[in-house]
């Protein structure tokens, strides 16, 4: 058990949810790295036991539903409480994702979907009933500035994650418990490089930002650090681009 605020980060094993777990520790939060992989999870929790003893390591596939309520069950069995999710975890960086819609394979479509859109959903689904007992709780769903570009069945997805946070803020706003998003832009991680095909296209990228970097894990804490806040008790289904400028919505 803990007094300190407990955040789940998905995806907390990857380039963005590992930066994003040693931010909250160092902020005070007890952290949950959820990943995948049950390996690494477990490697990127004991790098910030080294100096924020609260953490757990554990695996979840944010795919299946009992998988993301066994992770539920082990955070409070351990803790004793579920303060935040932040649903990080998504399927980026395969050209076939951002390709021709007509072209994609049907397996592709249903893998980016189920981990994309579903993922976030089982993931609530599984802490919302901790957070109702609570009567507070606060949620944070990733998606990318990408959801207002026609970029195949990855753009589709994030757009789509859009609509489910609002649609999750509708139905546990009554509960005490916030949902909403933060659409990042293109982050400095080996996938997005991947995605881009090559490392001259991926600098050439930054032509498109007002403020001419990439993004950093540090960029989505901080809009994420103000949804998780008793401050943000008022804003909800609501989503915050951080992207440097590259996208405006209007």
């Amino acid at each position: 058990m803990t007094d300190r605020p407990v955040v789940i980060v998905t995806g907390g094993a990857g380039h963005i949810g590992r930066g994003l777990c040693h931010l909250f520790a160092a902020d005070g939060w007890a952290v949950v790295v959820a990943d995948l992989d049950a390996d690494k999870a477990v490697q990127v929790a004991a790098e910030i036991a080294v100096d924020a003893p609260e953490v757990l390591g554990v695996g979840v596939d944010v795919t299946d539903e009992a998988s993301a309520g066994d992770m539920a069950q082990a955070v409070v069995d351990k803790f004793g409480r579920i303060d935040a999710l932040i649903n990080n975890a998504g399927l980026y960086g395969n050209p076939a994702w951002t390709g021709p819609m007509l072209e994609v394979a049907e397996a592709q479509w249903h893998a980016v979907m189920s981990v994309n859109v579903w993922g976030p959903v089982a993931c609530v689904r599984a802490v919302a009933p901790f957070m109702k007992q609570a009567g507070w709780g606060r949620i944070v769903n990733v998606s990318s500035h990408g959801a207002f570009k026609p970029a195949g069945v990855y753009t589709t997805s994030k757009l789509a994650v859009h609509q489910v946070t609002w649609n999750l803020a509708r139905e546990l706003g009554p509960h005490g418990i916030t949902v909403n998003c933060v659409a990042p832009g293109l982050m400095d991680v080996p996938t997005a490089r991947q995605d881009k095909g090559s490392e001259e296209a991926f600098q050439a990228a930054e032509a498109d930002y007002i403020i001419k970097r990439l993004g950093q894990p540090s960029d989505l804490y901080a809009a994420m650090k103000y949804f998780v806040s008793r401050e943000a008790e008022w804003c909800t289904g609501q989503w915050l681009m951080v992207n440097g400028g590259a996208v405006v919505q209007l």
